[in-house]
């Protein structure tokens, strides 16, 4: 160019794309980036045995931790003894018939004194339809619910065990859970609960559990306890009555599954709602029995009516 003259130069930096247009081929494992099909094939071929390489000792590595810690919990398992059961404070009741062991620590805790009479008939006892043990339970379970949890004054009104102060004017009964194994006739106990309240008058019980299977398994428990008429004209399914069907039996024993408790109708009425009516709210003073009592997490509803996934 003639002197004098300027000439306008833009120099634009290079981009990704560019970039990428210089050197098109890539590795799936890595950042790095190739001008040919070959030298990314061949670096990609290392690349692979590599991670193959990284996976395997990590796979080992993972193997190596579960087999330590399968070791250990054998060693636990192998430090646990067992002691045969047998009930210290209940004097009366035919053996069980399996053998019952515990554990050898819990058996150095000596169980509370029973002061608990059972009204249930003495034929019950007498014919060993409950064994020893499902009897200690029974009278422990019913000694319990006789207990009123302790109660908080605030100010002028009453605050409950949760710290509510609204309303609540009745003491909330203590519970009682039943932690015996598999084999032990849990549901022959439970229906024993539900024959003793029975026996002390008490005409409105809620039976809960996870299956409606087990309807006919309650049904038959309490058949072989001698409710046999009372079985069969006093056990209701909730989930086969109608909405609105129970408020047609005014005792009984209502069976329901945790799932059948959170159903609703077209109208948004649910069938919790409907079995706290048939209760008869504060009044109530029959059993709630709660079969497979983990699974009631279920039952805790949202302000929509909605059941939660975590309770």
């Amino acid at each position: 160019l003639p002197w004098g003259h300027a000439r306008n130069v833009s120099l634009s930096p290079i981009t990704k794309t560019d970039f990428e247009m210089a050197k098109p081929f890539g590795c799936d494992h890595c950042h790095e980036r190739f001008s040919t099909y070959v030298k990314s094939k061949t670096h990609q071929r290392k690349c692979n045995q590599i991670a193959r390489r990284r996976v395997k000792a990590e796979e080992v590595t993972t193997a190596v931790k579960e087999k330590e810690e399968e070791d250990n919990e054998i060693e636990e398992a192998e430090e646990i003894t067992y002691t045969k059961y047998m009930p210290s404070k209940l004097k009366y009741g035919k053996g069980h018939p399996d053998a019952v062991v515990e554990n050898s620590t819990l058996s150095a805790v000596q169980p509370p004194d029973v002061t608990y009479n059972l009204a249930m008939p003495a034929s019950i006892l007498a014919e060993g339809k409950l064994s020893n043990l499902q009897l200690e339970a029974i009278v422990y379970g019913c000694q319990r619910h006789l207990v009123d949890l302790p109660m908080k004054h605030a100010g002028d009104g009453i605050m409950g065990v949760d710290g509510d102060s609204e309303g609540q004017k009745v003491p909330l009964r203590a519970g009682f859970l039943l932690g015996d194994g598999a084999g032990m006739g849990k549901g022959r106990t439970l229906a024993g609960f539900a024959v003793e309240n029975i026996a002390r008058g008490r005409r409105k019980h809620v039976w809960i559990s996870v299956s409606s299977d087990l309807y006919e398994d309650a049904k038959r428990d309490l058949r072989d306890l001698g409710l046999e008429i009372y079985a069969n004209d006093m056990c209701h399914n909730l989930g086969k009555l109608p909405y609105g069907g129970l408020s047609r039996h005014e005792e009984g024993v209502v069976f329901a599954t945790y799932q059948t408790l959170i159903s609703k109708n077209r109208e948004g009425d649910t069938r919790l709602d409907e079995l706290v009516e048939w209760c008869g709210g504060e009044e109530f003073d029959g059993l709630i029995m709660l079969d497979e009592c983990h699974k009631a997490k279920t039952i805790e509803l949202d302000s929509k009516g909605n059941p939660k996934t975590v309770g």
